[in-house]
């Protein structure tokens, strides 16, 4: 059983001024059995319990009332920065200071109403008449009650814990298992990702696959609002409905109101007809993806960029719903951004998602990413920044894996000891010189 050390009574200044002048037979009680006596006023409580020497018990007069020896009991209980349990002091590296918890208990001093409420809220009190060979077994059992408690609660809280580890590990794997482990490409053309949560699990994804038998490549790099297992649940989602959309545009019927081929067919410009072929997948996966969201799943969206490349052309067709603008560094330096073409992918059931294109040419580097790397913070919380952003890539030329290295390293380095608030994904495609 524990030994009790000191006990904290809580009086009014008439009370204890009364005590000290004339002595209390509680407080005779107490010393009888054996325990210091500490008496505070109801400012002075905080002190006493954060001091170097706590109470092993904080025992409160019954006429403050339920409500308020509640709130001492809860501000014993809180985990924040009005924590009752001090640190371990320094020459204690065992924490055996640290393990010692104030319990509370009530005594009865006015109206036996205000004792029963307390008694009804759940605390264990004292009535007179006091005798020290009886106070020091109740008291004793009480606190080891409560310690035993703690306990308890600790123990449950840790097998809680483990729990929670032993999901989110699942929750990794299993979103780890919708990422690409190998991307595809095609000759003459390179792509890299880099892939970096800010958690266990992330809400960014990315994405690279063939379309059309191998004749078109598709790129993806896209955000999911929020951050954690939620987000992590529609990336694969998101991920999962823009893929098997795109796979199989034109081959079935889930998704009414779509304009016909044909109309794709006029929206791309007639000086790029191998475009024409990629619009289909392209267009319908966006706005089948879309419908699909905020019909069922209102309050949670995604900024996607989803480009479907011709490599034999060069010719890149895409979608930007509400993304950063991808950075194309041309071989010769010079740098263009491809612009939003629709929102972001869930917010509205009938959002349009205009598609444009551009042509890479040999030597150019293609480079999407999210806005983790642009909102990275250092300590003072300055960000990154797209300006910064754009005058390393501009500055920048070699291979696709060279770039996010140059990037990453980079962001890093503005980082320094800073927390990583976001999740940080970036996907270079570079067509190789002489293709």
């Amino acid at each position: 059983m524990a030994e009790l050390s000191a006990v904290l009574v809580l009086r009014d200044r008439t009370s204890l001024e009364t005590s000290q002048e004339d002595g209390h037979d509680l407080d005779e009680a107490l010393r009888a059995a054996r325990m210091r006596v500490v008496h505070a006023l109801p400012d002075e409580v905080v002190k006493h319990l954060t001091g170097p020497d706590p109470p092993d018990l904080l025992l409160l007069p019954s006429s403050l009332g339920a409500d308020r020896v509640g709130r001492y009991g809860m501000l014993l209980r809180r985990g924040n920065g009005d924590l009752l349990v001090p640190p371990a002091p320094e020459g204690d590296p065992s924490g055996r200071h640290q393990a010692r918890h104030t319990a509370v208990m009530v005594y009865l001093d006015g109206e036996l109403a205000d004792l029963e409420a307390c008694v009804k809220h759940g605390y264990h009190y004292l009535v007179p008449p006091y005798r020290g060979s009886l106070i020091r077994t109740q008291l004793m059992c009480d606190v080891e009650r409560h310690r035993l408690a703690r306990v308890a609660e600790e123990a449950a809280l840790a097998v809680s814990l483990r729990q929670y580890e032993r999901e989110l590990r699942i929750a990794q794997e299993i979103q780890e298992g919708f990422l690409p482990s190998d991307l595809p490409c095609a000759p003459g053309w390179e792509i890299d990702v880099r892939f970096r949560p800010a958690r266990a699990v992330a809400g960014d994804f990315y994405d690279a696959f063939p379309l059309l038998q191998g004749r078109r490549l598709s790129i993806v790099v896209a955000d999911v609002c929020d951050k954690g297992v939620g987000a992590a649940l529609f990336m694969a989602l998101i991920r999962t409905l823009l893929r098997h959309t795109a796979e199989h545009a034109g081959q079935w019927n889930l998704f009414d109101g779509l304009p016909p081929l044909e109309a794709l067919a006029r929206d791309v410009r007639q000086e790029s007809p191998a475009l024409v072929p990629g619009a289909a997948p392209l267009l319908q996966a966006m706005t089948g993806t879309n419908r699909y969201m905020t019909s069922n799943h209102q309050g949670y969206f995604a900024t996607v960029f989803f480009g479907v490349l011709d490599p034999e052309s060069g010719c890149l067709l895409y979608a930007n719903g509400g993304h950063n603008p991808p950075l194309l560094r041309r071989a010769g330096g010079r740098l263009e951004r491809l612009q939003v073409t629709g929102p972001a992918v869930g917010l509205h059931p009938d959002s349009e998602f205009r598609l444009a294109e551009v042509r890479l040419d040999p030597g150019d580097v293609l480079l999407a990413y999210t806005d983790g790397v642009t909102d990275s913070r250092d300590p003072e919380g300055e960000f990154y920044g797209e300006d910064r952003l754009s005058a390393l890539v501009r500055g920048l030329a070699g291979t696709s894996l060279g770039l996010l290295e140059r990037v990453e390293a980079d962001v890093r380095a503005h980082l320094r000891d800073g927390e990583q608030y976001d999740d940080i994904t970036m996907l270079a495609l570079r067509r190789l010189a002489g293709r």
